[in-house]
């Protein structure tokens, strides 16, 4: 068997960051909190504590997701 050849990763740039970090700044903001400020519950957790765990969650997916793909796809 041939070794497998290994695959290239690419470096996210610094202006793709830049655009990920404004664009969750925003959904940080106060009138998404806002929206989210209800006495409701999700399984006995506030909902705005799901809305900002879940976006924090997302932020570092989608970062982990653009730092492993492979070199090209993103351009």
């Amino acid at each position: 068997m041939k070794p497998s050849k290994p695959i290239s990763r690419r470096k996210v740039n610094g202006s793709q960051i830049v655009w990920m970090a404004a664009l969750f700044l925003l959904l940080f903001n106060y009138p998404l909190l806002s929206i989210f400020n209800k006495p409701t519950y999700v399984q006995e957790i506030p909902l705005l504590y799901v809305y900002v765990f879940g976006l924090w969650l997302g932020i570092i997916a989608v970062l982990w997701g653009m730092s492993r793909l492979p070199k090209g796809r993103l351009k």
